[in-house]
């Protein structure tokens, strides 16, 4: 019931309402994945301790959304960032994913054909700091940096690059913290593996936790936690009288639940700028009339 309806910065609502409600192309209900929007909502509610104490909801969304004849897409996907997570897509549906350490949804104990992996992206392709600018409201909600951050575990010899990120729907500096460790890391995650599944993996999503357990033989190097980056159902035809087998292409990129990991008391700074202005020189004004 609208009647109902109050303001909320939920992350999760907020990215639905503009679904519903946009000019361009709102979204019936029966065109959403409202079980996962209602996972998401509850994940962005979970609160985050402060070092100065006190806490933060996980996920939320500060700020006004103009619809001015753009796609909308170009308005959700900011929307999406301000708490690290995904848009999915199922048969035609659309649903949403919070940003948090992913839970093995299926193991992969054995893939249809061949299977690719790579575990050494491009040297040239990795970033080894991270820009953030978010929206301070001690600056009268303009736009502030956060420090230049150096992501863990660069190599000496890697060439400097860095990774802009841009967070106009992020008030809190300490969100934009979590915000900007999540995107380092993410971006230097260099497992990738490519396959068809079985039928049996029909269920998942775009951004479901997938386990790859292939034997012994494949720990330390292929074996481990994944994300799925992409899937494509498929029948595959098999021949006359034959029937169809149903296989599912794959791209499963690596995950750690060290992305999400956080401490307020060794991993945020505080962040308090000071504007004290002194005037001088001050003219002041006749008998007003």
């Amino acid at each position: 019931d609208p009647d109902t309806w109050v303001g909320s910065s939920n992350w999760a609502l907020c990215i639905l309402d503009a679904l519903r409600n946009n000019p361009f192309r709102p979204y019936r209900d029966d065109l959403l994945l409202l079980d996962l929007f209602g996972t998401a909502a509850d994940d962005a509610d979970a609160t985050v301790s402060l070092s100065a104490g006190g806490s933060e909801a996980r996920w939320a969304i500060d700020g006004t959304v103009i619809f001015d004849g753009a796609e909308i897409e170009q308005f959700v996907d900011p929307m999406v960032q301000a708490g690290a997570g995904r848009l999915v897509r199922r048969g035609g549906r659309i649903g949403l994913v919070a940003g948090g350490a992913a839970s093995s949804e299926y193991t992969v104990e054995q893939v249809l054909g061949a299977l690719s992996f790579s575990n050494m992206a491009p040297g040239r392709d990795l970033p080894t700091h991270v820009s953030t600018t978010y929206v301070s409201p001690e600056r009268g909600y303009a736009d502030a940096s956060l420090a230049l951050w150096d992501i863990p575990g660069v190599g000496g010899n890697d060439d400097p690059k860095l990774l802009t990120q841009t967070l106009p729907y992020t008030t809190s500096a300490t969100r934009a913290m979590r915000l900007r460790k999540v995107a380092g890391l993410q971006a230097r995650e260099q497992r990738r593996v490519e396959c068809t599944l079985p039928p049996s993996a029909l269920d998942l999503v775009e951004w479901s936790g997938v386990t790859i357990s292939l034997g012994a033989a494949y720990d330390g190097t292929l074996n481990g936690l994944y994300r799925v980056e992409a899937m494509h159902p498929a029948a595959d035809y098999l021949g006359s009288d034959q029937g169809v087998a149903l296989r599912i292409p794959t791209t499963l990129r690596g995950t750690s639940s060290a992305i999400w990991a956080w401490s307020d008391a060794e991993e945020e700074t505080i962040y308090a700028p000071s504007y004290e202005v002194t005037t001088t020189g001050l003219q002041v004004p006749g008998t007003p009339t």
